[in-house]
């Protein structure tokens, strides 16, 4: 009789011990409990990029090409249509004013293809594939809207170079067509490696792996005038710049350094940037993708998911938040939720439990 109260007693004081380490003690870091999981939706393809704009996510799923999500409900996303590339689709943008696709098909002939995919001007255009620019394999994409009918497409292709080209409104025929004569130029730096690039009005950032980041200054003409490109700085880091963001104030460059983390830059005079501050949270080990929003930057471990530091004080940068995810490939950020793409477990959407 003694052992059976003896045992009871024991127990009773394991529940309540364990119930206390429950209150007292968290299962995970203060980081790691940052984020909610809203949802995960698996793809048909490998999910490696992908692009919001208002309720729709468009993503790169390799040779699934292009699908497109309606996110109107980030607990369950629907897919609406699919766009077949000429070749894997790596990377993509999406401008929602033109309603054009920049598409990275890496494989077959390479480069960035150019799709046009509802109406422009009440003008009924099928969608369809009309010009493709680059070759090989590409490392970085972005581009600028100049109007409404005039778009600069910025690609890293795999000879290292910075190529530019606009794509415009053909008021004649009523299509979209890509530039011609001197609206195509390239830019070498000479050295390095070039990974990503970030534009901000007139100026571009160029991530350029083990050399750091190059700071470019380009005045445009027409679509069919040219650029007037002029290298303005640049600055090497401590790791191998792979992608580049900037803060709101546009004061400081924010990195992915690969092994050496976050790299914060003050480019407040541009001949002469200056390394701000670093911060390697605990698990990075290939910082590769970026996103910078309301001063949080958001980046990609490649093997260890996603993490988020606050940079309002670029001298002190802060972690803030982590989300393990296996493999992810690329990220966007939104008002409400966090969109990673993951090769194997599709779309991730996150929250925050308590928004910075």
């Amino acid at each position: 009789m003694k052992n059976q109260q003896w045992l009871l007693i024991t127990v009773a004081a394991l529940i309540i011990f364990a119930g206390c380490a429950e209150r007292n003690t968290p299962l995970v870091s203060t980081e790691d409990y940052a984020f909610k999981l809203v949802s995960q939706t698996q793809t048909s393809g490998w999910a490696v990029d992908i692009a919001i704009a208002g309720d729709s996510a468009y993503v790169a799923e390799q040779e699934g090409g292009v699908t497109i999500w309606d996110i109107s409900n980030p607990e369950n996303l629907k897919i609406k249509d699919t766009l077949s590339t000429s070749g894997n689709a790596k990377m993509i943008e999406f401008d929602p004013i033109t309603n054009l696709f920049f598409v990275n098909t890496s494989d077959n002939l390479g480069g960035i293809e150019f799709i046009s995919y509802v109406d422009h001007h009440g003008i009924h255009e099928p969608k369809r594939s009309f010009g493709q620019v680059g070759s090989g394999t590409m490392y970085g994409m972005a581009y600028r809207q100049v109007s409404p009918d005039t778009v600069i497409v910025t690609g890293i292709d795999a000879t290292d170079g910075l190529f530019i080209r606009t794509v415009y409104w053909d008021t004649q025929f009523n299509e979209w067509q890509p530039g011609y004569g001197s609206s195509w130029d390239v830019i070498s730096l000479d050295y390095g490696k070039m990974r990503g690039l970030y534009y901000d009005n007139d100026r571009i950032y160029v991530a350029n792996n083990q050399m750091g980041i190059a700071i470019i200054n380009m005045n445009y003409g027409d679509e069919t005038g040219g650029f007037d490109l002029t290298l303005l700085g640049s600055i090497d880091t401590p790791g191998a710049a792979r992608a580049v963001g900037v803060n709101d104030e546009k004061t400081h460059v924010i990195v992915a350094d690969w092994e050496s983390g976050l790299v914060i830059i003050d480019v407040a005079d541009p001949a002469n940037p200056e390394i701000a501050s670093t911060i390697l949270p605990e698990g990075v080990r290939r910082a590769i993708k970026l996103v910078v929003r309301n001063n949080v930057a958001y980046f990609l471990d490649q093997y260890d998911g996603m993490f988020a530091v606050d940079v309002n004080d670029p001298i002190n940068p802060v972690l803030i938040g982590k989300y393990r995810t296996p493999e992810p490939t690329s990220i966007e950020v939104t008002d409400d939720y966090i969109f990673v793409t993951d090769e194997n477990l599709g779309i991730i959407v996150l929250e925050w439990r308590n928004q910075p």
